[in-house]
């Protein structure tokens, strides 16, 4: 323990070193080490460190932080890809659409239709775990996106996210079947046609791809700040 507290003391700016290494030297000899000795003098040793940086290494370390911050949220947060399909609404008898598009969307998005969908494509394997299949469900409606297309209704976009790819085309595509099959099963009055198949999405949507740098940014700067003002603090 003795070795490694030597070790850490070494952290001490050069001019501490210089002026009190005879000093802490003799201390602790007559000093127990412990983990706590330890930690003490590593925590002494970065504070006065920090008393003696210019702005520029802060801005050093601030640029490093926010650097990790970034590899870390790119690296490990997952990137969901969205696909998209779109369905042209044709009403022959001039009902409301609109009415009809959330009557079938209500049924797509049930209870039923969802967790048939969960099942066959073991989707939220983690949540599932963890969570009641309620709360799983729900997870999976804010997942799936429906928007309208044109000034007057006339086509609709399917979408579902997800971090592979492949699964957000698939589902996207039985979310459409869904659609197809609960219009037979009930019909609205509304005919649908699909102009637009889901195709596999080729990068993450763009909330994904931004929350990286914004995290490492963010970061770099609070750290920064907090270095400012606690070597401002330190000198008054």
């Amino acid at each position: 323990m003795r070795r490694l507290i030597r070790w850490v003391a070494n952290i001490y700016p050069r001019s501490w070193r210089e002026r009190y290494g005879d000093e802490f030297a003799a201390l602790l000899e007559d000093v127990r080490p412990s983990a706590r000795t330890a930690l003490n003098v590593f925590t002494g040793a970065i504070m006065m460190q920090i008393r003696t940086w210019g702005f520029g290494r802060m801005v050093a370390i601030a640029a490093v932080v926010g650097c990790a911050v970034f590899a870390a949220v790119f690296f490990l947060v997952p990137k969901p890809f969205r696909a998209e399909a779109t369905l042209r609404l044709d009403s022959p008898q001039g009902l409301q659409k609109l009415d009809a598009v959330n009557k079938l969307a209500e049924q797509v998005e049930s209870r039923r239709s969802l967790t048939g969908i969960i099942t066959a494509e073991e989707l939220y394997s983690s949540e599932r775990k963890r969570q009641t299949l309620e709360d799983v469900i729900e997870k999976m409606r804010r997942d799936i996106r429906v928007s309208p297309v044109g000034g007057p209704l006339i086509a609709i976009k399917v979408a579902f996210a997800d971090p592979d790819p492949h699964v957000a085309q698939r589902v996207t595509q039985r979310l459409i079947s869904s659609f197809m099959a609960e219009n037979v099963r009930e019909p609205s009055g509304v005919n649908l046609q699909v102009l637009e198949p889901a195709a596999l999405p080729t990068a993450p949507v763009v909330k994904a791809r931004i929350i990286a740098p914004t995290a490492g940014i963010l970061s770099g700067i609070v750290a920064l700040g907090a270095l400012l003002l606690w070597r401002r603090r330190q000198r008054a």
